[in-house]
């Protein structure tokens, strides 16, 4: 996707985008998915000032577009958007970047899939202390909503580790996500992390054995020879 230099004076360029964004979305609820995508793409094209007051409203497009793509599975086209979308740390960006990694580990391309949630949590932002004084209701709700979405990412992101062999990295970011689980105070979550946990350290003292039991029967040759 080219981005064009945004100067930030184009008049009514954002309100244009929003509006033709929630046609879009829409034609989607409607079961016209395709019409949404032939929209988006005309948008994507022609980035300008005067289209676009600022490139905040890039990704939201970007993001958009993803998820039409993904309702009709063009999971090819899909990736490839999301692969060539403008980086950033805005929420919609990190939500095609989940999609995606989703999306690979679902056609069970594990590696892909790690490296997608690599990219998203680099650009988490980075988490609050728990804090002893007294935080309003709100506060609280969005604190722990962050906690609830880190947790799911670095649940997801252990998992993909598993699925490439590597128990010892999944351990690391599942002591994490056991944390995580702490202070979100939720018994679900905590017993689940505790025995995502279990599981990975099993994993992880099998693969030992399994490396241990080879180096014994090379050691053997060695000596029998």
């Amino acid at each position: 996707v080219s981005v064009g230099e945004s100067s930030g004076s184009g008049g009514g360029g954002g309100g244009r985008v929003a509006q033709t964004m929630q046609a879009q979305a829409a034609a989607v609820e409607d079961g016209s998915p395709a019409w949404a995508i032939h929209m988006f793409d005309l948008i994507s094209r022609t980035f300008s000032p005067f289209v676009l007051t600022s490139l905040q409203d890039l990704p939201d497009v970007e993001y958009q577009l993803t998820t039409c793509l993904w309702k009709v599975k063009n999971y090819d086209r899909a990736l490839q958007v999301i692969k060539e979308a403008a980086t950033s740390r805005h929420k919609t960006h990190r939500r095609m970047l989940r999609m995606a990694a989703q999306g690979h580990f679902s056609l069970m391309q594990f590696s892909a899939s790690l490296e997608y949630y690599e990219r998203i949590l680099e650009l988490l932002p980075p988490r609050s202390q728990p804090s002893s004084e007294h935080t309003s209701p709100r506060e609280d709700s969005r604190q722990r909503a962050r906690l609830l979405q880190e947790y799911e990412l670095r649940t997801e992101y252990a998992r993909a580790l598993i699925e490439v062999g590597r128990p010892d990295d999944a351990v690391d970011v599942l002591v994490i996500v056991q944390q995580l689980a702490e202070q979100t105070a939720s018994l679900n979550h905590i017993a689940h992390a505790r025995e995502l946990l279990a599981k990975a350290r099993k994993l992880r003292q099998q693969s030992a054995d399994k490396s241990a039991s080879a180096a014994a029967v090379s050691q053997a040759l060695i000596n029998g020879g």
